[in-house]
């Protein structure tokens, strides 16, 4: 309701405006606002992923369409207001009428621009306008506005890159970006409310692609999804995942079917279509609901996805849209014949749903967490010497105190960031002043704490590794052979603790830290975020390795 009364007027308001300036003035500034829109079209990928999807993933793809046909319309009607000083002298009804229609014209359009562009920033969630949704795995329109500005706008500006403008590349907005207003729309279907919508190229890789016709379908796979006809093929691309880096707040990968797609296509013209199910863990996951997307084990540092897509025979798969990212995919091989890697792929895929996380979910695995023996493999790193489920700090410390220490933030559930020394209370803290623990979503992980210390090296060589070992990077690895990065590192002393703590990114190495500089009476703990329902069976750091048992249950 609200979204179309703005909208609306808007639209009236530039159309009102225009019939007052006059027809020359209005034609002027709809070819001036086509031009910059085009630019800015031309312009968005490359300025989003060079220089902004880095530093703001979230707001990236928005901030990159809309600044740049800001910023070029502005540029561009500053020069034809220097250039052309005079106007063309129609009748008033010229004037009025004819501006008014341009007026309209132009209000529609920039509308529209305006609406694709702050629908990718996500501003129009806040006044609830989501024209897209996901049923029984598809994505359908749920919503239209009155005067359909952003269908109308990305509809011209696309007809545009295939005419008018026409790059010299071929590229055009239809080959890479065939619906820019759906694209728009479903930026905001993510798995869950809180979840990411937006992905750093550093945090992903395409490693594969598989295709099989519909002999080989029916031959190798038997899964609902994928019996075809004779007019489709199945499509397998595979990626690895920097799942801790494009982890949502809980800690957890996610990705929902509006979030994954493939475009194909035949001659200059793409189609998106989204995946029927993806493969992970040796298990095969649907989208055949609503409330079903893909998720990596919380916490997890690295996962692989294969995607798993049904289109039509002939159709070239071209690209791999991961969260708005367009990934290039190998070149694939049409065959009647299944290949060794997708026969190996396919050995031991539970052709079932993946499970799917249900916050009500009961287990009567009994928490356990024990080191199992002394550390193994070269001297030098470090070795675990006790372990606990456990998110607290070795003390309370005053919360005001952490937020000083460098790039401190906490949240209600404790600490995110944290870079630096924090004294000891000289006394009891109150409640309100008192943090005592990592922050971490329950729900979906739990914090496994590792109190370490050093793995002396006697010789010249050994001290060379163990100071070397300083700059690897402190993993848990999981039954499954999974591996889960430190998300934070206290090392504790009479007078502070040194705190490096961040629980987006994680911790690299524990150089800062000091492990080869503790003194008697110093403590190292570290923490792992890792998700429920994990076994972790060792911890590692450099080529030092330390059995445990550590079973966390799902609740």
């Amino acid at each position: 309701m609200w979204m179309n009364l703005i909208v609306l007027l808007f639209v009236i308001g530039v159309a009102y405006f225009y019939s007052v300036q006059g027809l020359f003035s209005a034609l002027l500034h709809l070819v001036l606002m086509l031009i910059a829109g085009s630019l800015a079209l031309a312009a968005w990928e490359p300025l989003t992923i060079n220089f902004l999807i880095e530093r703001m993933p979230e707001m990236a793809w928005g901030v990159g369409l809309l600044a740049p046909f800001v910023i070029i319309l502005l540029i561009l009607r500053l020069v034809c207001d220097k250039l052309i000083l005079g106007n063309l002298d129609f009748n008033y009804l010229g004037n009025s009428i004819g501006g008014g229609i341009v007026g309209f014209i132009i209000g529609i359009i920039t509308a529209g621009y305006l609406v694709i562009s702050l629908s990718f920033i996500g501003t129009f969630s806040l006044i609830d306008y989501k024209p897209y949704t996901i049923e029984n795995g598809q994505i359908t329109r749920a919503q239209s506005l009155w005067v359909q500005a952003d269908d109308i706008s990305s509809g011209v500006f696309s007809m545009l890159s295939g005419g008018a403008f026409h790059p010299f590349s071929g590229h055009t907005t239809a080959l890479y970006e065939p619906n820019l207003q759906r694209a728009a729309g479903t930026f905001q279907l993510t798995a869950r409310r809180a979840s990411r919508r937006a992905l750093r190229p550093s945090n992903v890789t395409v490693t594969d692609l598989f295709a099989l016709d519909q002999k080989a379908a029916a031959e190798q796979v038997a899964h609902d999804d994928l019996k075809l006809t004779p007019d489709q093929q199945v499509i397998i691309i595979g990626t690895d995942i920097i799942t801790d880096a494009a982890a949502d707040p809980t800690g957890q990968f996610t990705a929902s079917a509006a979030q994954v797609g493939l475009l194909h296509g035949k001659e200059n013209a793409s189609t998106l279509t989204p995946p029927v199910g993806y493969l992970i863990n040796n298990t095969y996951g649907t989208f055949n609901e609503a409330d079903e997307f893909a998720r990596a084990k919380a916490g997890i540092s690295e996962s692989t996805f294969h995607w798993v897509f049904v289109i039509p025979s002939g159709d070239e798969p071209r690209y791999l849209r991961l969260k708005q990212l367009r990934l290039e995919i190998p070149e694939v091989q049409f065959s009647t014949k299944i290949t060794e890697a997708m026969t190996a792929l396919l050995t031991g895929i539970t052709w079932n749903p993946a499970p799917q996380t249900d916050d009500n979910d009961q287990s009567n695995v009994t928490p356990v967490a024990r080191v199992e023996g002394p550390a193994h493999g070269m001297p030098g790193g470090a070795e675990g010497i006790d372990v606990a489920i456990s998110a607290e700090l070795p003390i309370p410390l005053n919360g005001d105190k952490v937020r000083m220490s460098g790039r401190g933030g906490l949240d209600a559930n404790g600490i995110v960031f944290a870079q630096g020394n924090v004294p000891r209370p000289d006394g009891r803290l109150g409640k309100a002043l008192s943090v005592d623990q990592i922050s971490y979503d329950p729900r979906a992980a739990a914090i496994v704490r590792l109190k370490v210390a050093p793995r002396k090296a006697r010789s010249l060589f050994g001290k060379a590794v163990a100071s070397a070992t300083n700059l690897t990077t402190p993993v848990l690895i999981d039954s499954d052979g999974g591996k889960y990065r430190a998300i934070g590192v206290v090392r504790e002393n009479s007078a502070d603790l040194f705190l490096d703590i961040n629980t987006e990114s994680g911790i690299r190495t524990l150089q800062q830290a000091g492990l080869n500089n503790l003194g008697d009476n110093d403590h190292l703990f570290l923490y792992f975020r890792v998700g429920l329902g994990t076994t972790i069976t060792q911890f590692q750091m450099g080529r030092t390795t330390t059995d445990l048992t550590v079973n966390i249950p799902r609740r």
